[in-house]
């Protein structure tokens, strides 16, 4: 064999390596995000425009998307956008972006090379509950108020398939910080940015 087709061999078996590893983040992201095949589908349908046959052979790792379906993906799936952080080691990205005006002494917690990931628990030991997941489910509570939809404790029970606890938790987070505050009656209110 020619050196030349050497090594075309290896590139192509180092490219499909490449491929199926991505192919499994995104399956592995998009099955953490949607649970259940169907509805998963039927959800990122309706935020990107891919039909639901290419949606499930990414949701079962049997392709790769294309480079403006991955990046479409990136905006509806959180973990999916976590993974490739992590994957291009960019985890102090991550941290900038969860901990955007959170206050210095995190700020200087992230700066130090100790980013926060679900393994390693709370940023400021065990008393600051504030995971990724934590800051992510707050960022999209805060964005469905921006985009004046009215959120509550069971939208958040929903879409991220969290206990009520966990989702009361994050918005008393978010209301101790000043960020949104509750305004009107309590069975009709509705939250809002300060």
């Amino acid at each position: 064999m020619s050196l030349v087709k050497k090594v075309k061999a290896c590139t192509h078996k180092s490219t499909r390596d490449f491929e199926k590893k991505i192919a499994k983040m995104v399956s592995l992201a998009l099955q953490k995000d949607f649970p259940k095949t169907k509805l998963a589908a039927r959800a990122i349908a309706t935020e990107i425009d891919v039909n639901f046959d290419a949606i499930k052979r990414w949701y079962n790792g049997l392709n790769t998307p294309i480079s403006g379906h991955f990046l479409a993906l990136m905006k509806v799936s959180p973990s999916l956008f976590i993974s490739v952080l992590k994957e291009v080691e960019r985890e102090d990205v991550l941290c900038k972006i969860l901990l955007n005006s959170e206050g210095s002494e995190k700020e200087s917690h992230c700066q130090n090379g100790n980013t926060p990931n679900a393994k390693s628990g709370p940023i400021n030991g065990p008393r600051n509950r504030e995971s990724p997941d934590s800051l992510l489910r707050q960022k999209w509570f805060v964005d469905q108020i921006r985009e004046s939809r009215t959120p509550s404790i069971s939208s958040i029970m929903d879409y991220w398939k969290v206990s009520r606890r966990k989702a009361k938790w994050d918005i008393a987070s978010l209301k101790n910080r000043g960020t949104i505050a509750f305004v009107g009656a309590k069975k009709n209110g509705r939250y809002l940015l300060l």
